[in-house]
């Protein structure tokens, strides 16, 4: 009987310190990894306002300025607003949800620019949303939507007024990603105002 004692002693005693382990491993490393997670979300917030180019000079003001649960931070160059982003996610992607990040041009009537933060699309097909073809530096299917109105961000399969072209069997996360770029857009154009007035300016 006292072999059994033992062992589950010694076994309680090896879960013990393997859980103490990973919390103190995990506890050292959540600030990093978080740190890393909000710079690649700045990084891709500065490419949505400026493009793959410049979207690294995009300077963020210190606190975004929350609208009715959502926040938007508003981006500078050389000390003007150059574009104002935040994040939006929706659930109508055929692998699952999908994470963008939406920009628009300074004076909130066009949208600047949009880029995809996580995705679990089907390689080769919904993940060429985010594809960068050869020889380019923007996502050729994002880039549809840079310089157009939200109204018009509808594809050209569903509405003849539409202005994007849907990804090549890709049509579901291709309405996906446009439904809820429209949507959010429209959204920013009704808080530009509260935005304007709590000196995003």
């Amino acid at each position: 009987m006292n072999i059994y004692v033992k062992l589950s002693f010694l076994l309680f005693l090896f879960c013990g310190v393997s859980a103490g382990a990973l919390a103190i491993a995990n506890n050292a490393t959540y600030s990093r990894i978080k740190e890393n997670e909000e710079g690649k979300e700045r990084i891709l917030r500065g490419q949505a306002i400026a493009g793959q180019q410049q979207g690294e000079q995009v300077a963020f003001d210190a606190n975004p300025v929350e609208i009715g649960g959502k926040r938007y931070y508003v981006g500078r160059l050389d000390g003007k607003v150059a574009g104002t982003a935040f994040s939006a996610v929706t659930n109508k992607g055929y692998g699952g949800p999908i994470e963008v990040i939406i920009a628009m041009d300074a004076a909130g009537d066009k949208i600047a620019g949009v880029r995809i933060k996580s995705h679990t699309e089907t390689p080769g097909l919904g993940a060429n949303s985010a594809q960068i073809r050869y020889g380019e530096t923007e996502p050729w299917f994002l880039v549809q939507f840079k310089g157009i109105r939200p109204e018009d961000a509808k594809l050209k399969k569903d509405d003849s007024k539409g202005a994007i072209d849907a990804i090549t069997a890709a049509t579901i996360t291709s309405r996906a990603v446009t439904n809820v770029i429209r949507e959010e857009a429209t959204a920013f154009q009704k808080a530009l105002p509260e935005l304007k007035e709590k000196g995003a300016e």
